[in-house]
């Protein structure tokens, strides 16, 4: 019979082993068979028995790194941290993330303990916790940024300078690729502080010129001023090592020439060699000391006045410095508690801001936009509270943009200007330009085109000035995509030509693609179906190179609109059929599946299609998946798309039962245009099956609905005019003051 396996026998039988030798036998089970994942989970509870928490916390990481989708070690890592001294801090966390339905996702959860480790001093465990997330991976180059920062810091704490400054160079590939200037000039001045604790002076100024660059660029006062100090502390300390190297060579010669002269026994008068050395009279000081015994007796004689001179003057000064010292000391010490209240103040500020930013950024991108505003609307209250202005703005343009989610366009523009006025007073061109970029889109969506373009070109100026191409390239995006809806194809194909020679420029591959996509749109609308063709298969090389899912699903689908536009209806279907459903992000497949059963209705058409139901097959799975991804404006669209196709095959019942959910479905969007449309569908279906009494109220609706719209959009148009005159007014004032000054 085979011997029972030794660690189960243990486990068993715990009077056999206290918890030390217990936890020494999982340490051993995980060392020798490293995908043994019981002995991680054994690790962990014996550790977390020892009131070892951090540790413990560092071992169920480590085996979720092994196997991300072990459930046991997961449900063991949220228990270890719940029973482990952080959960006061982790459990409203947990609750969050439970609530998103990100309680499941292993990096997010080992990314929070790991943050929280080295929140309270645990280095060591918040290394291996962090580097157990980083081995697990995310697709979201912002969340692995916080990772390589947190990493940064917890090396730092433990003096490993060498992979401390490997992380903050991560760091700052994640944040210059990401666009952002506040985390790129941040991850400069670690590098700074790092290089220069390292000895390495020249790469740390390096790094602090670069922070200072940036600091002045994003209008960041406080990063300015701290690189200015560490630009100011290391030049100081250059100056000084230059400054001493006289004195080294001085006293070298001196000793040398004192060896050489064996005549004189004497030992050197330092005394006097150094008072003139201290006066910088290094060729005095070097002269005695070479003078014979007899002629530095008569030196010294007459030296001696001079030094008992020497010498009260010196501690005179001595005593002002030493006064000196003693009210600076005090000064410095009444200063420090007044900052250590104010900092104590602004950290707990902070914290607050922490929890909170994440969670909003979080809500908005899985579409819960009642929450994402009022969270958005919390971090508001904060920053006020913390006297920051220039988070301010951010956050409230952060308001305004989840209001331009939700299609609440006049309020959307309210927080976008807001967002604006702030920027324009605190002199920040970038958040400005931000605003101006925001305003333009609200424009957009009321379809007011010609304000949106407006907007953009406030963009573009600001971009030029600042000599930023990304920015540059979003603006004439936007004015491109402005230009298009507003009917005017030959100017939005000059926008999106400098939108592709802008990227081309930066070699901006993913710009590139976009701008790609942009004008084969453009030359599509045209009739130039040749130029749109080889434009959309540019977009589709450059997706496939960089592995973009995303764009390459995009790619496809325009490729396929293509050929339906020149007639190819058969490639226009085989070109929509490459991303398949299971190979590609959900939001993607719902594009995918429309652009297949498009072209099954064309081809049904045309007597081509191989089944008449396809087009419905295809439209009812991207019903399914704009569901699953809440895209409610999708749905709307979609059960519209279901209830043609279902009229055309004869099934009224069916087609006026997604008619009506189309219609419920733009309702509670706010979406005038598609209530219009399904009210406009359901009246002429009832009126094909000669059920003209019940078609009559959704033409009356139809009508009145067509005229609110009108009234309220000439309304609207008003206002914004209004709104630009004035700011134009206020921009002209402010340009006259400055001509004053």
């Amino acid at each position: 019979m085979r011997a029972p396996y030794r660690g189960s026998l243990f486990w068993r039988v715990p009077h056999l082993l206290d918890l030390q030798t217990e936890w020494f036998v999982a340490t051993l089970l995980v060392g020798k068979i490293p995908q043994h994942l019981v002995a991680y989970y054994r690790q962990g509870v014996a550790l977390q028995c020892l009131g070892r928490h951090s540790d413990a916390l560092a071992a169920f990481s480590s085996g979720l790194a092994q196997d991300p989708k072990s459930i046991q070690l997961l449900a063991g890592l949220v228990e270890a941290s719940m029973k482990s001294p952080l959960r006061i801090t982790l459990e409203p966390t947990f609750h969050q993330l439970e609530a998103m339905k990100l309680d499941k996702s292993p990096f997010v959860i080992i990314s929070v303990v790991g943050q929280e480790l080295l929140g309270i001093g645990q280095y060591a465990a918040a290394v291996i916790v962090l580097e157990a997330a980083l081995h697990i991976g995310t697709c979201s180059l912002k969340l692995r940024g916080s990772v390589f920062s947190a990493l940064s810091s917890a090396y730092w704490a433990l003096n490993s300078l060498d992979k401390a400054i490997s992380y903050m160079q991560q760091d700052l590939t994640v944040a210059k690729t990401l666009g952002d200037i506040a985390g790129e000039c941040r991850a400069h001045g670690n590098l700074g502080s790092a290089y220069f604790s390292k000895g390495s002076y020249k790469e740390a100024l390096t790094s602090h010129r670069y922070q200072l660059v940036l600091a002045m660029k994003c209008k960041d006062t406080q990063a300015a001023a701290s690189a200015l100090t560490s630009l100011g502390m290391q030049i100081g300390i250059l100056l000084q090592l230059i400054s001493l190297m006289p004195l080294r060579e001085d006293f070298n010669q001196m000793m040398g020439t004192h060896l050489d002269n064996p005549e004189d026994k004497k030992p050197i008068d330092v005394g006097t060699c150094s008072l003139h050395t201290v006066h910088g009279a290094y060729k005095t000081a070097h002269n005695k000391s070479r003078r014979p015994r007899s002629k530095r007796r008569e030196a010294i004689e007459e030296m001696k006045e001079k030094e008992s001179e020497e010498a009260n003057r010196s501690r005179t000064i001595l005593e002002t410095v030493n006064k000196f010292k003693a009210n600076k000391r005090k000064l410095l010490q009444q200063a420090e508690e007044e900052a250590s209240a104010l900092q104590t103040e602004i950290d707990l500020e902070k914290k607050r801001l922490r929890h909170v930013n994440p969670v909003c950024h979080v809500y908005t991108a899985i579409g819960d936009y009642p929450n994402a505003l009022a969270s958005h609307k919390q971090c508001v209250q904060l920053v006020k509270q913390m006297g920051d202005r220039l988070q301010e703005a951010r956050e409230i343009g952060n308001v305004g943009a989840v209001y331009l989610a939700m299609g609440e366009f006049e309020s959307a523009v309210d927080c976008h200007t807001q967002h604006l006025r702030l920027a324009r007073r605190l002199g920040n061109q970038v958040e400005e330009a931000r605003a101006y970029s925001n305003l333009g889109s609200s424009h957009h969506y009321r379809r007011n085109f010609s304000q949106a373009i407006a907007f953009h070109e406030n963009v573009l100026r600001i971009a030029q000035e600042l000599g930023d191409r990304a920015v540059e390239s979003r603006a004439y995006a936007g004015l491109g995509h402005a230009a298009r809806c507003g009917g005017d194809y030959v100017q939005a194909k000059r926008w999106h030509e400098r939108q592709l020679d802008m990227a081309l420029a930066s070699r901006d591959k993913i710009g590139e693609g976009r701008a790609c996509s942009n004008l084969g749109i453009v030359y599509q609308l045209l009739g130039e179906h040749n130029a749109a063709l080889k434009l959309h298969q540019a977009h589709l090389s450059i997706a496939q190179a960089l592995q973009d899912r995303a764009g390459m699903g995009r790619a496809y689908g325009n490729i396929g609109n293509a050929y339906s536009a020149m007639g190819y209806y058969e490639q226009g279907y085989l070109k929509c059929v490459p991303i398949d459903g299971t190979s590609c992000p959900t939001e993607v497949r719902g594009g995918v599946h429309k652009n297949r059963s498009v072209m099954y209705g064309l081809l049904n058409m045309t007597g081509l299609a191989r089944a008449p139901h396809e087009a419905i097959k295809y439209h009812k799975q991207e019903l399914t998946i704009s569901k699953e991804v809440n895209d409610r404006s999708s749905e709307a669209s979609t059960h519209g798309n279901l209830a043609v196709a279902y009229q055309a095959l004869g099934a009224h019942e069916m087609a006026l039962l997604h008619y009506r959910a189309h219609l419920n479905t733009s309702r509670e969007l706010k979406d005038t245009a598609g209530e219009a449309c399904a009210l406009l569908n359901l009246a002429n279906c009832l009126s094909s099956r000669a059920e003209f009494a019940q078609a009559v109220p959704f033409y009356e609706n139809y009508l009145m609905l067509s005229q609110k719209s009108e009234a309220k959009k000439r309304k609207f148009l008003q206002q914004a005019e209004e709104e630009a005159l004035a700011l134009q007014t206020e921009i002209d004032l402010e340009k006259k003051l400055l001509k004053q000054m």
